[in-house]
């Protein structure tokens, strides 16, 4: 794939203009989308992810799973910071504290703050993606480059780095641990650059453990370095002891804590009762579901769905299928071919990179069968993690095809298509998705929050938002979604008392401007809330 096993003495090294080249591009572009995509929720999960960070600035702890306390319209988009807490920590507390720093902004330039630190964070991202670039191609500057700029121009990579999004740190913090085993096979392939590893992906599960999903591509280097005779049996079990053990002594607290409150290491949403594998395999209707799940998760690895212009979808999506099938086919084709003079040890990460590639499939599979059962046109973020392992296996296969100095040439043509992409889907935005679906700010009732400074917006929430028809959740918003108790800080006593007080008078103010059918009937409104007694049963008692 990448260096000849005889590298010639001098490595070529790039241009001085090429990494700054990759930087702005990513900086220009995705400051330009944190600006165009409209505020208030058009973003999908971007309501959630903010919540959480809303509520770990006030609380400085974790929501869980399932358990939220407070009433959801406290969190401005009707959005629970529960929905994303089998999350780690990492974005969530980095992003808290730029929010409490940003309590004197308006709401609305609060949101765009925290849309410019994901900006940075992408930033780092395609920072870490040119040394592993490097490291792989040590004498093919063009190739880095290009591989370097395909990424950069991925048009799911720069949404996600222009949103409020725990995602880019995923991004960022797995592209570190691939960079760690990357350099670990390379150039030390000692067991301290093994344990260097571990811990980058200990940190890279504090942010999400689908970082899990990278310890294939270590198995497998570690496997076929010791079948390759560069490594014993016993010298590559004691690497992956050491990569595994330092991965615990960062991540292990936080598997534990899983294990403790939800029965599982790697927690999702919760999943139908009784409902696994086998119920679905024989299904009827599972090879629909199979197709339109791997449909929607190959559609998302390059945007979000629907992103594209009805008459530009069909041309554009047909010729990433065609790449897609080509490079597929040349990737197995040119195993036996070893890539054209594929060093063993790249060998090695090219099979890593491949087994962490199903990985990524399956799990994005499971989580759309056993969770959410539709066609999973969303989580085609999660293949933003390994972007660089995806754009390298296309690279080897490419190789075989073309041969190797015509491999920048294919790339640069992949990354020129996701330039046309960005400018349809800003095209399709402008003119389409943006006036259709914008939620616009939030002016609920008389005022328009958008412009409140955020240490001066209302302690328990926004009480016009069940007035708004199209308010998302609205059924939710009505009293507390659990019986736990919120956390006792001393100095909230008093003022979460009083607003408990003006809680129970709103709703009894809402709930005596209901239309109650007839006497002695329940009526359940907005979810599992105490039944309504009609008045007349009121003035008897």
């Amino acid at each position: 794939m990448i260096a000849p096993e005889k590298a010639p003495e001098q490595a070529g090294r790039p241009r001085w203009w090429m990494f700054p080249v990759v930087l702005l591009l990513h900086a220009g572009l995705a400051t330009f989308y944190a600006f165009l995509l409209p505020l208030w929720g058009a973003v999908p999960d971007e309501p959630i992810h903010y919540s959480h960070v809303k509520y770990v600035a006030e609380n400085w702890h974790l929501p869980v799973i399932n358990d939220p306390f407070r009433d959801l319209k406290e969190y401005y988009f009707v959005a629970d910071p529960a929905g994303a807490a089998q999350h780690g920590p990492t974005y969530y507390w980095s992003a808290a504290v730029l929010y409490r720093l940003t309590m004197d902004l308006t709401l609305k330039q609060q949101q765009w703050a925290l849309r410019l630190y994901s900006v940075l964070l992408g930033g780092l991202m395609v920072g870490v993606a040119w040394w592993c670039f490097r490291l792989l191609f040590p004498n093919e500057p063009w190739v880095a480059f290009t591989a370097a700029l395909l990424l950069t121009l991925m048009p799911h990579r720069l949404l996600i780095s222009a949103v409020i999004y725990a995602d880019i740190m995923a991004a960022l913090t797995s592209t570190v641990a691939i960079w760690g085993v990357i350099r670990a096979t390379l150039r030390a392939d000692a067991w301290p650059s093994w344990a260097l590893a571990g811990l980058l992906l200990g940190a890279a599960m504090l942010t999400k453990t689908s970082a899990v999903l990278i310890v294939p591509l270590t198995i497998v280097v570690l496997s076929l370095r010791w079948r390759q005779g560069a490594r014993s049996l016993v010298g590559a079990v004691a690497r992956l002891g050491a990569y595994l053990g330092a991965t615990m002594m960062v991540s292990g607290w936080w598997l534990l804590r899983s294990l403790r409150l939800y029965g599982e290491l790697f927690p999702t949403e919760p999943k139908p009762p009784g409902f696994g594998w086998l119920d679905v395999i024989f299904d009827p209707l599972f090879p629909r579901v199979l197709w339109m799940a791997t449909r929607g998760y190959w559609l998302s690895l390059w945007s979000q769905v629907g992103w594209l212009p009805d008459w530009a979808a069909p041309p554009i999506y047909g010729m990433l299928l065609v790449a897609t099938t080509v490079t597929l086919y040349a990737l197995v084709a040119g195993v036996r071919g070893r890539y054209r003079g594929c060093s063993d040890s790249h060998m090695a990460l090219l099979s890593g990179f491949a087994a962490m590639g199903v990985a990524m499939y399956y799990a994005a599979l499971q989580r759309t069968i056993l969770v959410s059962f539709h066609s999973n046109e969303q989580t085609g973020k999660h293949g933003q993690t390994v972007l660089v392992a995806f754009i390298a296996l296309a690279a080897a296969a490419w190789r075989y095809l073309v041969g190797t100095r015509r491999v920048p040439a294919v790339l640069a043509a992949g990354a020129l298509l996701m330039v046309v992409f960005n400018v349809l889907s800003v095209y399709n935005l402008e003119t389409n998705l943006v006036p259709r679906f914008a939620p616009g700010d939030p002016m609920w009732g008389t005022e328009n929050l958008a412009g409140w400074k955020v240490k001066d917006l209302p302690a328990r929430g926004i009480p016009w938002v069940k007035d708004r028809p199209d308010a998302p959740n609205r059924y939710l918003i009505h009293g507390q979604q659990s019986y736990q108790p919120p956390p006792d800080y001393p100095a909230r006593r008093v003022a979460q008392a009083e607003a408990h007080s003006d809680q129970q008078q709103e709703h009894q103010a809402h709930h005596c401007h209901q239309d109650v059918t007839s006497p002695r009937v329940e009526l359940h409104i907005h979810g599992p809330v105490c039944p309504l007694v009609p008045q007349e049963d009121e003035g008897q008692s």
